[in-house]
């Protein structure tokens, strides 16, 4: 069941990533500039809030199979609509349902990770497959436009690998439809008043938003501010997501060594290397960013779930990944504006916020 998972994760990662080196892409074919396509992200972040706050109240009651279905699904749409798609619209709308399904998707796969035996939770090889499809996803993008195919038909191929994984969990019945007593709207409050539950969302909330807005704009960091082509572009996120995804490899060795202290000096590293980019002028520490910024979020929700029953977890990951959803949207949306004008003060943002979760860690273990 784990390796079901991950490739399940892998998919949905390879196809999420592959979006943002098309970003300029999209930007010259609709006639879009910077500002405008932010509200890309935004839709995108958007359907992930709504969808995956009702994952999180309805996985309990509907069973995880079900669940899986629904996230499929709309995958399986937003790729029919990102192929068909002639205007600006029909990307909002591509992007809305992308991120209500990848809501969903997280939602679900955490709840089935948590089931599985101890032994077998390393978060950090869960989330790392989510930076395997990071790394091939944008390398793909290199290739098709470096032989000027139409990214169409990569997601074309996408398409038929969503409904082949649709068809198999149908006709394999997996995972089991595993249900518990729902949540309701009290109850739900209650648990996220927890201190640990509280301060854990929002430090994952700002780090969703400095991930994602860091590796949207990435496209037009190294096109706009060191001046290279859209190709190569899409390799330097390749070899980011390759950094990430040893970061995350690391993520329990790293725990071990600084266990409730990793969420605390792993962001600083993060911020300091950013900062590096533009000091020195090298593109190339955007790889090492990568490598500090992998293991924030698999640490900081390894902790978390070892403090929650599974019921719970359900729950606290769906808002979860509803609450990333607004930090992606604030901080990514916020970043596309402020890049139209200067880059450089656009990735400031992501540089404070890291200090920010530093600053936020210890305090999850202060008694109320």
């Amino acid at each position: 069941m784990r390796t079901f998972i991950f490739i399940i994760i892998f998919i949905n990662a390879l196809f999420i990533n592959s979006i943002s080196p098309l970003m300029t892409t999209f930007q010259e074919t609709f006639n879009i500039s910077i500002s405008q396509s932010s509200v890309l992200p935004f839709s995108n972040t958007l359907g992930n809030i709504i969808f995956a706050t009702i994952a999180g109240f309805i996985i309990s009651k509907i069973g995880l199979r079900k669940s899986l279905y629904n996230a499929f699904l709309f995958q399986i749409s937003s790729l029919l609509v990102f192929i068909f798609s002639k205007n600006l619209y029909g990307l909002m709308l591509a992007l809305f349902l992308t991120g209500g399904g990848l809501g969903q998707v997280f939602s679900v796969t955490t709840s089935m990770y948590d089931h599985l035996p101890e032994n077998m939770q390393n978060y950090g090889l869960f989330h790392a497959f989510f930076g395997l499809g990071g790394i091939i996803g944008p390398l793909l993008v290199s290739i098709f436009l470096k032989y000027h195919i139409n990214y169409k038909i990569l997601f074309f191929i996408y398409l038929i690998i969503f409904i082949s994984l649709f068809l198999y969990i149908t006709i394999k019945k997996i995972p089991k439809n595993i249900k518990y007593k729902s949540f309701s709207i009290k109850e739900g409050l209650i648990t996220l008043r927890k201190r640990i539950v509280l301060i854990s969302m929002i430090m994952l909330i700002i780090y969703a938003g400095i991930e994602i807005g860091s590796i949207t704009w990435a496209a037009n960091l190294f096109k706009g501010y060191f001046n290279y082509s859209k190709d190569i572009s899409a390799l330097f996120i390749g070899l980011f997501w390759i950094a990430f995804t040893l970061g995350r490899i690391i993520t329990d060795k790293l725990y071990n060594i600084f266990g409730k202290n990793t969420s605390l000096y792993i962001p600083l590293f993060a911020s300091f290397s950013l900062l590096l980019i533009f000091i020195l002028k090298s593109p190339f520490l955007f790889i090492l960013y990568g490598l500090f910024l992998g293991p924030i979020f698999p640490a900081t929700q390894k902790y978390l779930n070892n403090k929650l029953s599974h019921r719970e977890v359900g729950l606290i990951s769906g808002l979860i990944f509803a609450g990333t959803g607004i930090g992606s949207m604030l901080i990514t949306t916020t970043m596309g504006i402020v890049a139209d004008k200067n880059l450089f003060i656009s990735y400031l943002l992501p540089f404070s916020f890291l200090i920010l979760i530093s600053f936020l860690s210890p305090l999850r273990e202060k008694q109320s």
